[in-house]
């Protein structure tokens, strides 16, 4: 299934979408299982997106936050029921 999505900011007035679906999104590749994290940016001002970005395994991938410090790096925090 689909997972609630969480939200950050950064200084640069970009706003940062995380949250799992169970199937493709947005054009990005599926690794399977039944469900992998996205992460997608959007201009703040605009609205529009910039990137998008899918992260998984062959199992269960699940997101639980996102946050963003003063140098632009973004951290997502999650869970996975791969191995390694």
């Amino acid at each position: 299934g689909d997972g609630e999505g969480r939200v950050a900011l950064d200084s640069a007035g970009r706003v940062f979408l995380v949250g799992w679906v169970g199937g493709a999104a947005d054009g990005l590749l599926y690794a399977g299982g039944s469900s992998d994290v996205y992460v997608t940016a959007y201009n703040g001002s605009t609205g529009a997106k910039l990137w998008s970005q899918m992260l998984g395994s062959s199992v269960a991938d699940v997101s639980y936050g996102i946050v963003s410090d003063g140098s632009g790096n973004l951290y997502v925090t999650g869970h996975t029921s791969a191995d390694s």
